[in-house]
């Protein structure tokens, strides 16, 4: 349609286009401000730790800071709440520049035009934002850990007591916040619960909110 618009522009009625458009950017500036000052990210905690429990030969273990922090996920929010007054605020911006060159110059192909402007500006702005959500959908492994899992993995095989790890699974819940999953087999007469302790707090150190372990004992 804006294509169509540009070489076909029709007669934009301009009257008091200006005065609107200028009321409109300003109160978007506003909403900008208010938004800046306003969207702090809370969190809350139960505080706690891990716990675990074994049947026969094998157990698992589920443990975690006990925070249960929205942050990441109110950062997402918020990410697109400013991208959403952004693109108001632009659109206000191409409005204002538009009508200028209407008014004075009888330019009509200024409008669509801006309005092209526009649209890519905003579709390039949201990139990362929908990069993200497909991330934490899809359940990916976090780029932020990326050559520091092998790290932990080699360190978890190097404590007293492991025999080896199997199925290491780790992916991002929302913004920031990485949990993990992982088969630990240790040998038969070892501790336990010391074992996965030691494990979690090596992957906590890179940033792991939660790991659920299960332990298998070597036969």
């Amino acid at each position: 349609m804006c294509l169509q618009r540009a070489f076909q522009p029709p007669e934009v009625k301009h009257d008091r286009l200006m005065i609107v458009s200028i009321m409109g950017f300003v109160v978007n500036l506003v909403g900008i401000f208010a938004f800046q000052h306003g969207g702090a990210v809370h969190g809350h905690s139960h505080g706690g730790g891990g716990h675990g429990h074994s049947h026969g030969g094998h157990g698992h273990s589920h443990g975690g800071d006990g925070d249960h922090d929205g942050g990441g996920a109110d950062q997402q929010i918020l990410q697109g709440v400013l991208l959403h007054v952004m693109a108001d605020t632009l659109g206000s911006v191409g409005v204002i520049i538009s009508s200028f060159l209407i008014e004075q110059y009888g330019w009509m192909v200024a409008d669509p035009i801006c309005s092209i402007c526009i649209a890519v500006l905003i579709a390039i702005s949201v990139v990362p934002l929908l990069q993200t959500s497909v991330g934490v959908l899809m359940q990916r492994a976090p780029p932020s850990l990326d050559g520091q899992l092998d790290t932990c993995y080699q360190r978890v095989q190097q404590i007293e007591g492991v025999a080896g790890i199997k199925d290491p699974h780790f992916w991002t819940l929302c913004s920031n916040v990485y949990m993990g999953s992982l088969r630990l087999l240790v040998q038969a007469d070892s501790d336990v619960f010391l074992l996965t302790e030691q494990a979690r707090s090596v992957f906590t150190q890179v940033g792991v909110r939660q790991l659920i372990i299960q332990v298998d004992k070597a036969e």
